[in-house]
């Protein structure tokens, strides 16, 4: 008996992102990133804040657990922190054609000042992760002397007050656009959500109003721009719901200092996702398999009307042959599934890698199938949900629908 073929996930979508780390790994950075219109569209939104009438400087980037937002801000930073020759060079990488409008290249080069989140003071945060970014901006150490002096002092002791963190952003940005290559900067707080929690816990309003100091400072930073790009998976009053009412209030005056960028990808994206994911990156050994599969499922999988409306015939084809041994079926109901049931596309992943019993790998292990792969079918989707998710599938609102009529 031969042995089959493995199934491989690409690993940019099944490890996690930490934004600060990620982007310090040059063998990771944006390797099969996806710019998707999402992608283009929220990037060039906050990229159109540096023009010289730009009005918006800040913005909240608000997505489900798992939709990839972690990595549209690492995609955010590494294109905003490049040169105009860099970033044609990125998008070249990544297969980008006719970005220009969306994402123009000769944008002002930001210094990108990263803040994963913590359980902590966000004031302290942005205090360290600024001083961090500085040291390694090329910047000669003559011209950083006070800039230091007073990271150094605010760091000391207790949180410093809101506003003295954003006007410590603003005097770096200063630095950088007289000193550097940067014409100012980007700090850009994943997880925010941790930090507000944190706030929410301690009681501590000034870690909720440095947010209100640092949008207000970026709104007045003129020629040596600062853009603050927050990404959370839930607006900012949701975190204020056993508070009283005048909390929220505030709470809602904050969030109104940012612009909210909603961040999901449509299904249709995902499905391009999926079969991006499962694509061989070197030598297909099921390659005939792959073409045969395709030519007979795609156009009876079109005929039942399962091909998206955005997706033509000939990429339906391709998405088919690519995603072998999906059914088509599957393949379809995957992004649905997931996104009622789990954490969007970093479960859907996790579904393709992971070696739980009835996920993808699990069943390609059939021995019963002999040398050719095992068609992952309905049948099998529903047994992995159901040992997976287990009883908790049927507390839900949704599980009767998984539930055998009486």
């Amino acid at each position: 008996m031969s042995e089959q073929p493995p199934i491989t996930v690409a690993p940019r979508f099944t490890r996690a992102i930490h934004i600060r780390r990620d982007f310090r790994e040059q063998r990771n950075q944006l390797d099969g990133y996806q710019v998707t219109p999402l992608v283009r569209q929220a990037a060039g939104r906050i990229i159109a804040g540096l023009a010289p009438d730009g009005a918006e400087r800040a913005f909240s980037i608000v997505g489900p657990f798992g939709a990839g937002k972690s990595a549209f801000g690492l995609f955010v930073a590494h294109f905003l922190q490049r040169t105009d020759a860099m970033r044609r060079d990125l998008l070249s990488a990544l297969k980008v054609q006719d970005a220009a409008e969306l994402l123009p290249v000769n944008a002002p080069s930001l210094l990108a000042v990263l803040v994963p989140g913590n359980n902590c003071s966000l004031r302290t945060a942005v205090i360290e992760a600024l001083s961090e970014a500085l040291d390694g901006a090329g910047i000669c150490a003559q011209a950083l002397v006070g800039l230091r002096q007073n990271l150094a002092a605010a760091a000391v002791g207790h949180a410093p007050d809101p506003g003295r963190v954003a006007d410590l952003v603003t005097e770096a940005a200063q630095v950088l656009r007289e000193h550097s290559r940067y014409r100012g900067l980007l700090l850009l707080v994943d997880e925010l959500g941790q930090f507000l929690d944190y706030a929410a816990r301690q009681d501590e309003e000034r870690d909720l109003f440095v947010l209100q100091s640092l949008a207000e400072a970026a709104a007045r930073s003129g020629d040596a721009p600062v853009l603050v790009v927050t990404i959370l998976h839930q607006a900012f009053e949701r975190y204020t719901l056993n508070a009283g009412p005048t909390r929220r209030i505030e709470w809602a005056k904050v969030q109104g200092r940012f612009v909210d960028l909603p961040f999901q990808e449509p299904a249709s994206e995902m499905l391009r996702m999926v079969a991006a994911a499962l694509r061989p990156a070197t030598r297909d050994l099921l390659h005939a398999q792959r073409t045969a599969w395709a030519d007979r499922m795609a156009p009876a999988a079109d005929a039942l009307g399962l091909r998206p409306a955005t997706i033509g015939s000939a990429e339906w084809n391709r998405i088919i042959a690519d995603s072998y041994p999906l059914h088509p079926m599957v393949l379809v109901a995957l992004p649905v599934l997931f996104r009622q049931l789990a954490q969007n596309e970093r479960s859907l992943f996790a579904f393709l890698h992971s070696d739980e019993p009835g996920a993808l790998r699990d069943v390609m292990r059939d021995p019963a199938s002999g040398h050719a792969l095992p068609i992952y079918r309905l049948t099998h989707l529903y047994a992995y949900v159901e040992a997976s998710l287990g009883q908790s599938l049927f507390s839900r609102a949704r599980g009767q629908r998984y539930t055998s009529s009486e």
